[in-house]
């Protein structure tokens, strides 16, 4: 149905739209970040080498057609290498009328890669505590409820750009949102069927 290609240091060259395509999509999909700001072709190529392809516990795939069309992205973050542990990270279908239920394989795929070669042995994934859709999305997937965890909003001057972060212990302050924890539970999961090449 579909690819999952990672975003390597040369996608300046192998993906010369990504920059602004991901900038676009960002700002069409703003709750998909913690801050508030609106993304730029050069922010989000910093962002790329900075925060994605220098960061050795974070993988970043596009989710294109099998003509490479893009539609979406999603990866892992927060790698860990002794545990074997890793979170699902940046889930975004960035075109609407892409085809039905892409993400949905993009997702067990990912997850299907993670176990059978990678040999991940926990998968957990973090969102909105509000955000039904998504809960629901995961249940699906095979995801149960953790924990939460209350987030507090904190102001950047210098970039003018509101964000949250997860409070620390003993905080008291207002708790606009939070962060609700899940993990792939083994005996819940379905099994996956799908094929994929590497």
């Amino acid at each position: 149905m579909g690819l999952l290609t990672p975003i390597v240091k040369e996608f300046r060259q192998m993906m010369p739209y990504l920059g602004e395509l991901l900038s676009v999509w960002r700002n069409e999909n703003p709750t998909i970040s913690t801050g508030t700001f609106v993304a730029s072709k050069e922010r989000t190529e910093k962002w790329l080498d900075e925060l994605v392809i220098d960061r050795d516990d974070r993988l970043l795939f596009m989710v294109t057609s099998l003509e490479s069309e893009p539609y979406g992205h999603i990866g892992f973050s927060n790698f860990d290498y002794s545990e074997l542990s890793g979170e699902i990270d940046s889930v975004l279908k960035g075109v609407k009328d892409a085809p039905k239920g892409i993400m949905n394989f993009a997702s067990q795929t990912l997850i299907a890669w993670g176990q059978e070669v990678v040999r991940m042995k926990e998968i957990t994934l973090s969102v909105y505590s509000d955000n039904e859709s998504a809960i629901k999305f995961y249940e699906k997937l095979g995801f149960i409820k953790t924990h939460e965890v209350p987030l507090m909003k904190i102001f950047i001057e210098e970039k003018n750009e509101e964000k949250y972060e997860v409070a620390p212990e003993g905080y008291d302050g207002p708790v606009e949102k939070k962060y609700l924890y899940m993990k792939l539970d083994k005996e819940k999961e379905k099994k996956n069927e799908l094929s994929y090449t590497l």
